[in-house]
């Protein structure tokens, strides 16, 4: 074998592994732990500076997604729909894009008809912050910010048993904090 038929066999298997990862379908599992969140700082798409503590007494969905993510995109109308149905509730669903600029993701979130909290993790510190490997990756994070639930890759957020998880953490009776 000559190096260069090396080369394309292992561009191959990585091209292979990829796509595998793409067409991963994850679930959303309890975080037995249930750590407290880790910080969160960035901009939003007014070029405002936003943190976790911006968001206090709510329930937050926070999904980490790029515009290159073939998955992250295919869920987003569905995070819509979702934010759409806990409307008016103590619930907020958080995009937070990885690594793209604003033009970038506004023309994605307006193509997508996106119109929730989008967040720009510019130089990945969030991503890298939260120890996240795979795009999307989500976390539901409580009122006193511990993760409560995690999901590793495109999510159905459309299922009734998504909706009954985060309604019980709706209405635990935990305080949120200050």
């Amino acid at each position: 074998m000559t190096p260069q038929s090396n080369a394309i066999t292992g561009a191959m298997a990585t091209l292979s592994l990829l796509a595998s990862l793409a067409t991963y379908a994850g679930a959303l599992e309890p975080v037995s732990a249930m750590p407290l969140a880790p910080a969160l700082h960035a901009r939003d798409l007014d070029a405002r500076e936003r943190s976790l503590s911006d968001f206090a007494g709510e329930v937050l969905l926070i999904n980490f997604w790029a515009g290159w993510c073939a998955p992250c995109l295919h869920e987003m109308p569905a995070l819509q729909r979702l934010a759409e149905r806990f409307e008016g509730r103590p619930f907020q669903v958080l995009a937070v894009n990885v690594g793209e600029d604003a033009r970038r993701v506004r023309e994605t979130l307006r193509r997508l008809d996106y119109r929730g909290m989008a967040l720009l993790d510019r130089e990945s510190a969030a991503f890298d912050a939260w120890g996240i490997d795979v795009l999307p990756t989500s976390f539901v994070v409580d009122r006193q910010r511990r993760i409560r639930l995690r999901g590793v890759g495109e999510l159905d957020w459309d299922d009734k048993e998504v909706d009954r998880a985060i309604e019980e953490i709706i209405e635990s009776h935990s305080t949120p904090l200050d």
